[in-house]
């Protein structure tokens, strides 16, 4: 089968560039937080948005593609469940839950030790490049011998490197450098294994330019040759500590200059686990200096809040940081506060909610969390509960506040808008009785047709998730026949003719 598989590579690819492999090591501190350190050029979610990937970066359309090696199967898109919080699994940034997903080569149907194993072929741009690849041992029907062995070819089917995959129950991304333009195809030997599940695929460059931006002593030079093998996030993390403490001889103050060069380095790089680190020493650095530390935070929280274009599978943006995000917006509100009390304190929350819930809803969602901290349930004004329900970010746990708001005030302004955010929090959570309870609400109510279409493409899709093919046939042809040629119409249309609905 192997060697069926690499001539029809070699025949694909005969006028292709030949990239050149070699295998770099092995990370698994960085777990699931891939947004830490991975896809700064391109990365895949595997399966996050069953039956879709997430796809983004900078690359445009990274045209990787996974199969299956008998030709007879089709790669298996999974996700266990809506969300799983053990630390392996990887960060959803348009759940904002992890989630345990993957691409499964379908060999729970083959017999032991005869494949079909999981092939991805993967395009690698012009100049040097990190290629991870993330696997975990699902602890969901976890396998206690699973193994996998790797091997990568170039576009002439010849062998470039490989490793063995084990021990990854809290997972592991093992990384190659790819030289191009060309293409290389990896091949995932299921071995005897149950079957080969793959979590992620991550595209970065090879030489980082953030190390640039460091001084030259022993300590920094110590920090970046662990930044650039990125092998223990732990470790690296350790020696940047170190690096920063190496420079305190000019007292704390002096690491300032250094630390902002290096956070506008990784910020731009999307390297936010460097970023997070050079913002923390700074804020340390800053401490005593309240207008300086609070500047910093706001440029921090800008910094975490830039969104990124994805697919899953139509384009959207998404803030990738997010989890840093909500501990920034934490500091900067710790920072403000301090000894503020009663009245002054109230106020500065609601103000602070008030002037960023267009630029920064996190920051204004979590301000009003410590308003109704501060004056309990019943001293927020109506008001009050009207805008915390446009910047919640929880999709599940303010979902008591968005139905008390709908059944006590009916004739609220932007009503179908608190609607559909209490549709996205019925679905987030699995209550797919109440979703469609609310569905027939807003059909029967004096609703734009759009957002109605809106509202039953997303039951299809939650449906989808689930394997409900049927129920999610019935609401796409909804949309597709009730709602014409608008925008939602053509997306429905699309699902239609794709898998499963179509052979």
């Amino acid at each position: 089968m192997a060697s069926i598989r690499l001539d029809r590579i070699a025949a694909e690819h005969a006028v292709a560039r030949v990239a050149r492999v070699h295998y770099l090591g092995a990370d698994r501190s960085t777990r699931g937080d891939w947004y830490t350190y991975y896809g700064a050029e391109a990365f895949i979610l595997c399966a996050q948005q069953a039956p879709q990937d997430i796809a983004g970066g900078r690359l445009q359309d990274w045209a990787v593609r996974p199969f299956c090696g008998n030709p007879a199967d089709s790669v298996r898109y999974w996700v266990t469940g809506p969300a799983d919080d053990h630390p392996s699994m990887l960060y959803n940034p348009l759940a904002r839950v992890r989630r345990a997903a993957n691409w499964d080569d379908r060999g729970e149907t083959h017999p032991r030790g005869t494949g079909p194993d999981l092939w991805v072929e993967v395009p690698v741009p012009a100049g040097e490049h990190r290629l991870s690849l993330y696997f975990v041992n699902d602890h969901n029907y976890y396998e206690p011998r699973r193994t996998y062995t790797v091997s990568v070819f170039d576009a002439n089917g010849d062998y470039q490197a490989g490793v063995d995959v084990n021990d990854f129950v809290n997972g592991v991304y093992h990384q190659f450098a790819v030289s191009g333009p060309g293409t290389v195809t990896v091949c995932i030997s299921r071995n005897l294994s149950m079957n080969v599940l793959l979590s992620g695929v991550f595209l970065d460059p090879l030489t980082d330019t953030i190390v640039r931006q460091a001084p030259t002593s022993a300590a920094w030079r110590d920090w970046a040759s662990r930044h650039e093998r990125h092998l223990s996030s732990a470790d690296e993390r350790k020696a940047f500590a170190a690096a920063v403490r190496s420079m305190s001889t000019g007292g704390d103050r002096s690491s300032i200059p250094v630390l902002s060069r290096l956070l506008a380095s990784a910020l731009s790089a999307r390297q936010y686990g460097v970023a997070m680190w050079a913002a923390d020493a700074k804020r340390r650095a800053l401490s005593g200096r309240r207008d300086a530390l609070q500047w910093h935070l706001q440029e921090i929280m800008s910094g975490f809040s830039t969104p990124v274009r994805v697919q899953a599978p139509m384009e959207t943006q998404v803030v990738l940081a997010r989890p840093f995000l909500q501990t920034v917006c934490g500091r900067y509100l710790d920072a403000g506060s301090e000894g503020l009390t009663g009245y002054r304190l109230a106020a500065f929350y609601r103000n602070t909610a008030w002037a960023h819930e267009a630029s920064n809803p996190q920051l204004a969602c979590l301000a009003y969390e410590r308003l109704r901290a501060a004056v309990g349930e019943a001293g927020l004004a109506p008001e009050d509960h009207y805008r915390m329900a446009f910047v919640a970010p929880d999709p599940i746990a303010d979902t008591p506040r968005l139905e008390r708001i709908l059944a006590a005030y009916p004739g609220l302004p932007n009503r179908a808008a608190l609607q559909m955010q209490l549709l996205g929090r019925y679905l987030n959570a699995g209550r797919t009785q109440d979703a469609e309870g609310l569905i027939r609400e807003m059909r029967t109510a004096d609703i734009d047709e759009t957002t109605t279409a809106n509202a039953v493409l997303n039951l299809g899709v939650h449906h989808l998730s689930l394997k409900r093919v049927d129920s999610a046939r019935a609401c796409f042809e909804e949309v597709a026949g009730r709602h014409g040629a608008g925008h939602w119409a053509l997306v429905a249309q699309q699902y239609l003719g794709a898998a499963p609905f179509v052979e």
